[in-house]
């Protein structure tokens, strides 16, 4: 988690997992392969805004740990 601070900076928002927000980011998410993407009860997504805030770099974060990486797109 440090390394992810020291080299992107805090993230623009930190999103808890359920709620509405993280179902909204999940959405716009990337998925590898076919099928919804599926965020474990307790994980904190962490936004970092791109392009203007067109798109979305997510780092998935459960215990403490980056646990996945993505894109969330603006579906242009």
């Amino acid at each position: 988690m440090a390394q992810v601070v020291a080299r992107m900076g805090e993230p623009d928002a930190r999103v808890a997992c359920p709620s509405a927000a993280c179902d909204g980011v999940v959405r716009l998410m990337e998925t590898r392969g076919e099928g919804e993407r599926v965020v474990a009860e307790g994980t904190q997504l962490w936004v970092y805004l791109w392009r203007g805030q067109h798109d979305r770099l997510v780092f998935t974060v459960l215990a403490g740990k980056v646990s996945d990486v993505a894109w969330a797109y603006a579906l242009e």
